[in-house]
């Protein structure tokens, strides 16, 4: 098992605001000018996708893909995605293997294309699955959706088993210290202690090409609030997607205005360059 040291300085950095050069880049009311010190950190489900009934059955916009990788390279690789799928699932849909943080900051891809690495300690999560399965088998509306070291509980098509299933989860772990749940949209997570977007955010930027840059994170989701966190106390910019109450600075308002925005800033950087 690899573990990483907990902290690293991060750079400081301030962004000018967008009243002065709103004719430069069409963009929200009070987010920043884009910057290619940025390091970028991107949630896929319910910020880069909407969200669907099963995992496996969201879409990827049209262009996506092709527009990710251009802001890679204009970001000199400083672009992640930041999960709580494992990476090798978002590789599927985006047919891209960005860098990035997946299973909420347990995994751990430093490169582009590069293999993931489980990053803590997910010991008895095989023996929780165990416990947990019988119960849920005879109702198909409830999903286990198994990571290498993690594993979701997701009841989005039964929304009235949720005090149930938080319940049946908290049970499922009592005696594994290592273990703790986190809850999201319709689902509750079995994970290692610990690990959330935040330190995987961290761990990345404590290397080439995230490092000495200004983090910037949009998410959509509660467990999206670590991330949050973390790039706000070293003055970076958090981007909330969609309504609820969040600790994010800044508002869009669907996946569908965090792809305009990611096109308008791909633009903005492509005119910069030419001047």
């Amino acid at each position: 098992m690899n573990r990483e040291p907990s902290s690293q300085p991060v750079a400081e950095h301030r962004s000018e605001r967008v009243t002065e050069s709103k004719k430069d880049i069409s963009a929200p009311d009070g987010l920043p000018v884009p910057s290619r010190n940025w390091a970028l950190f991107l949630d896929f489900d319910g910020t880069l996708v909407d969200l669907a009934p099963k995992p496996d059955l969201v879409e990827v916009p049209a262009g996506l893909t092709e527009l990710l990788q251009k802001l890679f390279t204009q970001l000199d690789g400083a672009l992640a995605i930041v999960t709580g799928r494992e990476l090798c699932d978002v590789d599927g849909f985006l047919a891209l293997m960005l860098p990035g943080a997946g299973i909420h900051g347990a995994e751990l891809r430093r490169k582009m294309g590069g293999a993931p690495i489980v990053m803590d300690d997910s010991r008895g999560l095989a023996d929780v699955i165990a416990e947990l399965e019988p119960l849920i088998a005879s109702d198909p509306r409830l999903i286990l959706q198994r990571k290498s070291a993690a594993f979701t509980l997701h009841y989005r098509l039964a929304p009235e088993r949720e005090a149930e299933m938080r319940d049946l989860a908290a049970r499922a772990i009592r005696g594994h210290d290592n273990l703790e749940l986190m809850s999201g949209k319709m689902m509750v997570e079995v994970k290692p202690k610990g690990a959330n977007k935040g330190t995987g955010m961290e761990r990345l930027m404590q290397a080439s090409p995230f490092s000495h840059r200004m983090p910037v994170f949009i998410g959509d989701d509660i467990t999206d609030e670590d991330g949050f966190k973390f790039v706000k106390n070293h003055a970076g910019l958090a981007i909330k997607v969609g309504n609820g109450m969040s600790s994010a600075g800044h508002r869009l308002a669907s996946p569908a205005a965090v792809y305009e925005w990611l096109v308008d800033m791909s633009a903005y950087f492509e005119r910069k360059q030419g001047q």
